[in-house]
C-alpha cells in the first residue's frame, strides 16, 4: 500500500461498503468482536471482501482477546489481508497469526515503558494502530505522542477523526504516519456509513498532499536522430526519458529531477532549459560522456531502423536521496534501468503515487528486477510491446499480480491510448492528426503531463478526459519537434 492510506472500518452491509470504495478509501475493516456494535457475521463479510478485492481494495479483520484458532479460520474465510488485533493479545500469540498484524496500541504518554512494549512487539507485527483508551471518549492522540512514534514505528492513526478535525491532524501527521482509520466519525447512524462523510474525509487528506511537487527519475541523453527523408537531417539534441517527462511535468507542477549528465555538458545552463518549475539539485555531473542515443527511423517514421546506444555515466549510476528527496510523495521512474528504479523507491519514506513508465529494452534483459520493480506502481505507463510483453508475464492479471497498482495507462500511438482500471477500459483515440517529423519520447509527455496534473492534486477519474486531452496534446509536440521539448545541442545555453 501508498502511504497514508485510508481505512473505513467498522463495514457492516454493502452500501456502506461502497461508500468507501467508490469514495477511494484503500483499505476496509471488519469488525468480529461479539460485543462490538458493529460486529458482522462471517457470510456476510465474505460477500462483502470478496467485492472489496475485486475493487482491488486490502481487507482487516478485526478481533479482540479471541481465541486463536477462532482468529485464524475468521480471516482465512474471507481472505484478510491483515488481521487487526485490538485487545490485550500477548507476543505469543501474535506468533501464531497466520496474517500480517495490525496491533492496537493505546499510550497515554510517552515513556520508557511505553516504548519497551512498543519494541517487543515491533519484529511480529507490520502496523501499530493508535487509538484512545475507551472508544469514543475522550481527546485525539497527542500531537507530539504521534510524531515520536511514527519516527521509529510504522502507525496507524485512529480514534475520534472526523471529516471536521481531520485537516488539522494531517497538518502534524501526514508526512510521518502510514494511514488514517475511521470508522463512527463517517457514520450517519451506528453501522452506517455515510457517502458524504466519507468523501468529505478521503478528500481533506488527499488536498493535504496536493501541493507536493512532482519528483521524476530518468535519463539525461544527447540524442542523435536521423530519417532517410532528405527534410530530416542528422540532428544531435539533448533529450532522454526524464528530460522529456520533466519538461511536460513542470507545466502542470513543480517538478525536482533526478538525473546524471557527463562533464561533456557541464558547459550547459540546465537551470535555463528547464525553468523555475524545475529543482535541479539531484540533478547529478560525473567524469566521463554523458548518455548517448542515436536512432534512424524509415521513411514512413513508422519503425525503427536501428539504434545505439553508449550508456556513459549513466551505465552505473544510483542515486542517492537526500532527506528532503527522501520525503517525495509523487514520483515518476520515465525509463530508469530497474536497479537504479528499485534503489530510488526503497530510499523514499512514504510514497503515494508510483508512476512507472517501462521500456521493453530493460524488460527483455533484465525482466526478473524489471517486474519487481513494476509491481511497485499505482501508475503503469506502456506502449504496446510493453503491454504485450506483460501481459504475458502476468496472464493478462495485472491487478492480481500488482497489488498496489491503480490504473494502466497503455499508449499506442496514432491509435490513440487506453486507460485501463480494475472495472473498465477507457479508450481514447489520437484526437488531431499531425505530421509526424520525430517520434522519439512521445510516450513520455504522455507519462509526465498525467504525473504532473495528479500531483497538482487533480482526481485522476473525476478529471480524466482533461487530463488525458492535454497528455496527448504535448505528446503531438513533442512529435512536430516544438521547441519547448526539442532542445538542439548547438543551441544550448551556456552558463
Amino acid at each position: 500500500m501508498t502511504y497514508p492510506f485510508i481505512k473505513i472500518c467498522g463495514i457492516t452491509q454493502e452500501k456502506s461498503l461502497h461508500a468507501a470504495l467508490d469514495n477511494g478509501a484503500d483499505v476496509v475493516g471488519f469488525i468480529f468482536v461479539p460485543t462490538s456494535k458493529r460486529c458482522i457475521d462471517v457470510k456476510t463479510a465474505k460477500y462483502l471482501a470478496q467485492i472489496a478485492h475485486d475493487h482491488n481494495k486490502k481487507v482487516v479483520a478485526v478481533f479482540q482477546d479471541q481465541p486463536l484458532k477462532e482468529m485464524n479460520d475468521t480471516a482465512q474465510q474471507i481472505q484478510a489481508d491483515f488481521v487487526q488485533l485490538h485487545g490485550s493479545e500477548s507476543v505469543s500469540y501474535c506468533t501464531q497469526v497466520l496474517f500480517p498484524i495490525i496491533k492496537t496500541m493505546k499510550p497515554i504518554k510517552l515513556d520508557d515503558d511505553v516504548l519497551r512494549e512498543f519494541r517487543t512487539y515491533q519484529s511480529i507485527v507490520q502496523y501499530f494502530l493508535l487509538d484512545r483508551i475507551k472508544q469514543g471518549q475522550g481527546e485525539l492522540m497527542s500531537s507530539t505522542l504521534v510524531i515520536s512514534l511514527s519516527k521509529e514505528f510504522n502507525i496507524i492513526l485512529a480514534g475520534g477523526l472526523t471529516p471536521e478535525n481531520i485537516g488539522a491532524v494531517c497538518e502534524y501527521s501526514i508526512d510521518s504516519i502510514c494511514g488514517y482509520d475511521v470508522s463512527s466519525g463517517v457514520e450517519s447512524k451506528i453501522g452506517m456509513k455515510d457517502p458524504d462523510k466519507v468523501k468529505s474525509f478521503i478528500k481533506v487528506v488527499r488536498n493535504k498532499i496536493k501541493h507536493n511537487s512532482l519528483t521524476i527519475v530518468g535519463t539525461t541523453q544527447l540524442m542523435e536522430y536521423n530519417s532517410s527523408k532528405e527534410k530530416h537531417p542528422s540532428v544531435v539534441y539533448l533529450g532522454g526519458n526524464g528530460v522529456i517527462a520533466t519538461l511536460a511535468a513542470s507545466k502542470q507542477s513543480p517538478v525536482n529531477f533526478i538525473s546524471i549528465v557527463g562533464t561533456d555538458l557541464q558547459h550547459v545552463d540546465f537551470n535555463e532549459v528547464f525553468g523555475p518549475q524545475v529543482n535541479l539539485d539531484g540533478l547529478s555531473q560525473s567524469n566521463g560522456k554523458t548518455f548517448q542515443y542515436g536512432v534512424t527511423y524509415d521513411d514512413a517514421l513508422d519503425h525503427l531502423v536501428s539504434d545505439k546506444i553508449k550508456f556513459g555515466v549513466y551505465e552505473t549510476y544510483l542515486p542517492l536521496l537526500n532527506q528532503h528527496q527522501k520525503k517525495s510523495k509523487y514520483v515518476l521512474l520515465s525509463g530508469s534501468n530497474p536497479k537504479m528504479g528499485l534503489t530510488f523507491i526503497k530510499q523514499l519514506d512514504s510514497p503515494v503515487l508510483i508512476g512507472i513508465d517501462t521500456q521493453l529494452y530493460h524488460l527483455e534483459r533484465s525482466p526478473e528486477e524489471s517486474l519487481q520493480l513494476t509491481k511497485m506502481a499505482t501508475h503503469l505507463f506502456l506502449n504496446h510491446e510493453e503491454y504485450l510483453f506483460l501481459q504475458k508475464q502476468f496472464s493478462n492479471q495485472f491487478f492480481q499480480h500488482c497489488s498496489n497498482l491503480e490504473v494502466i495507462i497503455h499508449k499506442k500511438g496514432k491509435d490513440g491510448l487506453d486507460v485501463i482500471d480494475p472495472k473498465q477500459t477507457h479508450i481514447f483515440p489520437t484526437p488531431r492528426i499531425v505530421e509526424v517529423r520525430n517520434p522519439l519520447n512521445a510516450g513520455d509527455a504522455i507519462s509526465g503531463t498525467i504525473m504532473g496534473f495528479l500531483a497538482n492534486g487533480n482526481d485522476f477519474q473525476e478529471h480524466l478526459n482533461e487530463i488525458i486531452l492535454a497528455a496527448q496534446l504535448e505528446a503531438a509536440k513533442v512529435i512536430t519537434d516544438d521547441p519547448f521539448y526539442r532542445k538542439e545541442y548547438q543551441l544550448l545555453p551556456e552558463r
